[in-house]
């Protein structure tokens, strides 16, 4: 079982504190939502769970590890961030995007296999998007 634990994280850009004292945990199965108005931390929070930005204080943890102790490439397993604004200048389909999830999988030179395809089928059909598999 997979747990994400958020332990008292401050985190700053340069002197101003963006985050002050956040916690909690986040087990297998959970639905979480960040919620708040603009400003008051949320891309900062997802910042820190995806190592894009290291708390001054406190730790985040991947099943009780800290995650700036973990290799890239097991982080990575665990922990995906796809930004809502992004620039794309290939037009990927929606199953290379989710094919994306499992390049931590792969060989560095390697392709996917017929298991891969099969694991990414399943997840689009869980989420109702197998449908649009093909749709750049």
């Amino acid at each position: 079982m997979v747990t994400l634990r958020i332990s008292g994280i401050d985190c700053y850009y340069g002197s101003v504190k963006a985050l002050e004292n956040v916690t909690f945990s986040v087990s297998d199965g959970e639905f979480v939502g960040i919620l708040g108005p603009n400003g008051s931390g949320k891309t900062t929070l997802l910042k820190a769970i995806s190592r894009t930005l290291k708390p001054k204080v406190g730790a985040v943890f991947l099943n009780e590890e800290s995650i700036y102790d973990m290799e890239s490439k097991e982080v990575a397993k665990n922990v995906a961030v796809v930004p809502q604004e992004t620039m794309v200048t290939f037009d990927f389909t929606a199953l290379d995007v989710v094919l994306m999830g499992r390049n931590p999988y792969i060989s560095r030179f390697g392709m996917e296999t017929k298991e891969d395809l099969a694991i990414a089928k399943k997840a689009m059909e869980l989420t109702n998007t197998w449908k649009l598999a093909e749709r750049p």
